[in-house]
């Protein structure tokens, strides 16, 4: 229900934070060989990287959605993950 990858209300936006990055990467320079899917989740994220895609943990890929979605105007989601997720203590 709390889930970034497959809740309804939450899968596309946080798979357009991850496309967000994957694109800020290629123009920071990066080669990006390989583009995520569909709705990350952490064996998918993992995998990512290691296929040639964007490098991120699953812990810095919900931090840097919960804060994607605050700089978008999505108000009141950080504290409520930051308290159901305990381990995105920063």
């Amino acid at each position: 229900m709390f889930g970034l990858s497959y809740n309804c209300a939450m899968s596309a936006l946080s798979t357009a934070t991850l496309r967000e990055k994957e694109e800020a990467a290629e123009d920071a320079g990066a080669v990006i060989r390989i583009r995520h899917g569909g709705p990350p989740n952490q064996r998918s994220v993992d995998a990512l990287g290691k296929d040639g895609g964007l490098r991120l943990t699953y812990k810095q890929y919900r931090i840097e959605t919960i804060d994607w979605l605050e700089a978008k105007g999505i108000r009141g989601f950080k504290e409520l993950m930051s308290a159901v997720i305990k381990d995105l203590g920063r």
